[in-house]
């Protein structure tokens, strides 16, 4: 019997447009997305220097990691429908993998009786994206190693919760560790690594903000404990413990804990940032001339290479590096100055050059900085 002609293509345009409306539907949804500036740190902190966090997972999980272990990041989005419909949209704050183990931590900032149940969420999840479905009918999935962080906790707050789960053939639970920055002070967070932590710190001092922010000897105080904290990372740095790119993101993301944390307190804001603000700018002053040096001092060096080989002497594989250099540094300048947010003395001192070179390359370029 022959086929009517135009099924198909009445078929493909009925499906092409359900798979509109679903897709329209979806966009209609009410997407609910919990974030907080600190979620973002955390974030922030991961994708910039996720190594750090290897200490943190040998410290909640009782694991031993070296720091050179690879970490693997995982897709950390999923859609979920809630009971009223609508479309919540779930971040976790982590999920990747560690020597073939997977891991979740998660970072939160209050108390809240639904963060068992979220986790739970996430955990499975979490494991559904990674699934194997295996030939004979059977799905496994590996729920990952879990833990929280919690910025604030009191005496009610658990060191562990349990996800208990009945089935037809038995009972299933797993433990999920807690974190609390209260159980930490400055020093022991520099003893055990956790550099991961230390833009957290300061929710230890949350409750003396109001001091702090009328008694200035007590805001002192706390101004000694950040020139400690900066101490201590260069330290780190010195020692090869950290990149610099480890300790601008903790510097960073550090000053912008405590702007959302003291947003009340303007005497907090100021007096840390007082201490923060000018080594954010040094930090990425000297990240661009570090790698202006890098790149200027490979190019000379090739000049150099090629000039010294006409002549015949070694002079000019020395002296290629040596213009290699000062062209970096007025690239340094250059580029400082195009970002307009550095002082013409800043610029100076970190490109190596004299404020009157400095003027020059602004005034040749049109930009005019204060200074």
């Amino acid at each position: 019997m022959p086929k009517k002609k135009g099924n198909n293509t009445n078929n493909t345009k009925e499906a092409k447009a359900v798979d509109e409306g679903k897709s329209t539907e979806r966009k209609k949804a009410k997407v609910i997305s919990v974030n907080t500036p600190y979620d973002d740190a955390f974030r922030t902190l991961l994708n910039d220097c996720i190594r750090l966090l290897i200490p943190v997972v040998n410290e909640v999980f009782g694991k031993s990691y070296s720091r050179d272990e690879e970490i693997v990041l995982h897709h950390n989005e999923h859609f979920i429908h809630n009971k009223s419909g609508d479309e919540e949209k779930r971040v976790t704050d982590s999920f990747f993998t560690i020597a073939g183990d997977k891991y979740m931590v998660e970072c939160q900032s209050t108390k809240d009786n639904s963060m068992i149940v979220r986790i739970f969420e996430y955990a499975v999840h979490a494991a559904l994206d990674t699934a194997d479905a295996l030939l004979n009918d059977t799905l496994e999935i590996t729920i990952p190693h879990t833990a929280v962080l919690y910025l604030r906790s009191d005496n009610t707050t658990p060191s562990k919760m349990r996800i208990l789960i009945h089935t037809p053939d038995g009972n299933l639970k797993f433990y999920v560790p807690i974190m609390k920055m209260k159980d930490y002070t400055l020093d022991s967070l520099f003893e055990k690594k956790l550099y991961f932590l230390l833009p957290f710190f300061v929710f230890n001092h949350e409750n003396n903000f109001k001091q702090y922010d009328s008694d200035p000897s007590r805001l002192e105080d706390l101004k000694q404990e950040y020139v400690r904290m900066l101490k201590g990372l260069e330290q780190a740095r010195a020692s090869g413990e950290l990149y610099q790119i480890d300790v601008r993101s903790i510097i960073t993301m550090s000053r912008k804990v405590i702007v959302n944390l003291a947003a009340q307190y303007e005497n907090v804001k100021k007096g840390v940032d007082s201490v923060m603000g000018g080594q954010i700018l040094e930090y990425e002053g000297k990240t661009i001339f570090n790698e202006g040096k890098q790149e200027g001092r490979k190019e000379g060096r090739k000049e150099g290479l090629q000039e010294g080989r006409k002549e015949g002497r070694l002079e000019g594989l020395q002296e290629g590096e040596q213009k290699g250099i000062s062209q970096t540094n007025e690239r340094v300048a250059t580029d400082m100055l195009l970002k307009k947010k550095f002082s013409i003395s800043v610029i100076a001192e970190i490109s190596k050059l004299s404020e009157d070179v400095v003027r020059g390359i602004a005034k040749s370029i049109g930009v005019t900085v204060v200074g």
